[in-house]
């Protein structure tokens, strides 16, 4: 029987040529995978030239301008290494919508932060997450450390205040005013400058400039 690390070991090369990695393990409650052990594959924020960005700017499905790139290019790079490992690629669009919240939950201890998102202590806001592979074996899980919450030691919460439209508070997210606002071209332009509220959290480095205008282009037209 294998462990979940040594199956991580064989995966960390084909992944990190992607900027991907492993956020972690869990074990899958939902059918037909029940019982199924998996791991979490996804991007953090990060410099370089090898970062999954930098990456994805230099695919076809970037080059291209047609709708979906991004999840066109996830699935055809974790496909095929989910394919030599043994395992099924899942990931968060497409005809299921899988509960990746849950599952990013489950593989790593994270909570959500008051905007809603998941936070992590190193990288804060700034992850994404591409895929989970599932796999058919019997796998040891490796026991995993608990993540601190950032959010509990942290007072003010200026997240809470930096939205120019209020659209975040203790009560949720107001997506109508947050999307008003996006289309209305008002200053500050969160459409090229990214999300205030996310950017106020002072955990983690954010995602670049050209990735974050990628991002609130596809929320902004996920609303139409």
């Amino acid at each position: 029987m294998r462990s979940s690390k040594a199956i991580e070991n064989e995966l960390a090369p084909a992944l990190e040529a992607l900027g991907l990695f492993c956020f972690g393990w869990f074990v899958m409650a939902d059918e037909p995978f029940t019982g199924h052990k998996a791991v979490l594959i996804g991007n953090r924020a990060e410099g370089g030239t090898h970062g999954m960005w930098k990456v994805f700017q230099a695919s076809a499905e970037f080059v291209d301008c047609s709708p979906n790139s991004l999840d066109r290019w996830s699935s055809g790079v974790i496909g095929p290494i989910a394919a030599e490992h043994g395992a099924t690629a899942l990931y968060p669009f497409g005809e299921r919508l899988w509960p990746f919240q849950r599952y990013a939950k489950q593989a790593t201890g994270m909570r959500s932060s008051p905007l809603g998102l998941l936070i992590h202590p190193d990288y804060g806001l700034w992850q994404a997450f591409r895929s989970v592979l599932v796999f058919g074996e019997d796998i040891t899980l490796e026991a995993r450390s608990g993540l601190a919450h950032p959010c509990d030691t942290c007072v003010e919460k200026p997240c809470l205040d930096a939205c120019p439209v209020g659209a975040f508070s203790e009560n949720g997210f107001t997506v109508a005013d947050c999307r008003r606002h996006l289309k209305s071209g008002d200053d500050p332009d969160c459409m090229a400058l990214g999300c205030r509220a996310r950017d106020a959290c002072p955990v983690g480095i954010s995602y670049e400039q050209a990735q974050i205008r990628f991002h609130m282009k596809a929320f902004g037209k996920a609303g139409e």
